[in-house]
């Protein structure tokens, strides 16, 4: 589960950086906001997977 989400984060993470490259030579802020759009998501995927991480009871792990 963590390899597969390692994968899409990576993933995700290449393509805002190769949107973002293709579009800087003509309009850096719309490739800069490609970029972000890009990244955003699996930044947010993490940030809720920590919480959701460190909300179980280490107990159960």
């Amino acid at each position: 589960m963590f390899a597969s989400w390692l994968y899409h984060f990576q993933s995700a993470l290449i393509h805002g950086i190769h949107s973002a490259l293709l579009g800087l030579p003509r309009v850096p802020f719309v490739s800069l906001s490609t970029f972000w759009s890009g990244v955003r998501r699996p930044v947010i995927a993490m940030a809720h997977m920590e919480l959701c991480f460190s909300s179980i009871p280490s107990s159960f792990l």
